[in-house]
């Protein structure tokens, strides 16, 4: 199929799914940013490419992506968001379904493929790869890049099909338009996840790690952070302050450490699923004694003196003498 017209379908297929859902269609895909020669969009605000189904799809990638940058590809010099890719069934000659994937997703996907393909994968700008119907009738298919062997799979590669609604519930916090404190608190919690992410030993975690912020499950379900290691796989919820929220993170990491061991394949409350809360402050006794009997392990991190200290509630604090990013934001909004 040409990119015009799998331009076409994607953008019909994502307005559909936008009506179900009652969203706005000009909200969804704003047609004057249409481009089908290009296959550019602009889908819930943000710049977007589709891929077209043509015996499985080809995706521009940041051939960058294999050090530490995380910028995102670029088409025709400019840069996107959101990949669209077209899916077709077998004989069909339209499109049947879409998957829409952010580019840090897509750069956890490359950085994830067999070892055992060529050396000069590495350096190619387009990487070839298909979503298999694994189980369609549910909504799911599987990505697996060209030239993988069928022995190798990875239970992150497990996508939903027609998936706008993923994207839809980020937008709230912008499209509501909250008030300075909403959007200050919102604005923090990024800061500290994306701090967490970057150092993990604050919350414990002192083996190599792979961090995947935003991580979806199979469900749509969302965990803040999930560090993948060689012997243990650990899930966090951050939260700032307040245990109510403290309370509601536990109930999800049990939903979320049930989900991993599906997507593992191992039973639940295998050992080496651990799922942490790290918080500004964790000092509610209540809090960690829910904590402590679901097998929760809680972190609060502090700023001390300029640097970072993290103190496991109940054991012993330990300085790690890193710079604490989300600091000066946080302490002149008052959340320290």
């Amino acid at each position: 199929m040409d990119l015009a017209s799998a331009t076409r379908e994607c953008i019909r297929r994502i307005r559909e799914g936008a009506q179900r859902i009652g969203v706005s269609l000009e909200s969804a895909v704003d047609e004057r940013s249409v481009d089908v020669i290009s296959g550019r969009f602009v889908l819930l605000g943000k710049q977007a490419r589709v891929c077209p189904p043509s015996s499985g799809f080809s995706a521009n990638i940041n051939p960058d992506w294999f050090g530490d940058n995380v910028s995102p590809p670029l088409i025709y010099g400019q840069p996107f968001e959101y990949y669209v890719i077209g899916i077709s069934n077998p004989q069909s000659r339209s499109v049947d379904y879409y998957h829409i994937c952010h580019f840090e997703k897509m750069r956890q996907f490359v950085l994830d493929a067999d070892p055992s393909l060529p050396p000069d994968y590495r350096t190619r700008k387009r990487w070839r790869g298909q979503i298999h119907l694994t189980n369609a009738g549910d909504g799911l298919g599987y990505l697996r890049w060209t030239g993988e062997s069928y022995g190798y799979s990875q239970s992150a590669r497990t996508v939903r099909l027609n998936n706008l609604r993923e994207f839809v519930e980020e937008q709230p916090l912008d499209a509501q338009e909250p008030g300075p404190v909403g959007s200050e608190e919102s604005e923090a919690h990024r800061q500290l996840v994306e701090y967490v992410a970057a150092n993990p030993c604050c919350i414990g975690v002192t083996e190599p790690t792979r961090a995947m912020t935003e991580f979806s499950f199979i469900t749509g379900d969302r965990a803040d952070i999930v560090l993948f290691g060689s012997s243990e796989t650990t899930i966090v919820e951050v939260e700032l302050q307040g245990a109510t929220n403290f309370v509601t993170a536990i109930h999800r990491l049990q939903k979320y450490r049930a989900l991993a061991a599906i997507a593992e394949g191992v039973p639940y409350g295998d050992p080496h699923i651990k799922t942490v809360l790290a918080a500004l402050d964790v000092e509610c006794g209540e809090v960690q004694k829910l904590a402590k009997r679901y097998d929760v392990e809680c972190f609060a991190i502090h700023t001390h003196n300029g640097a970072s200290r993290s103190a496991k509630p109940g054991g012993k604090a330990h300085g790690i003498g890193l710079y604490y990013r989300a600091k000066a934001y946080i302490e002149s909004r008052g959340f320290l």
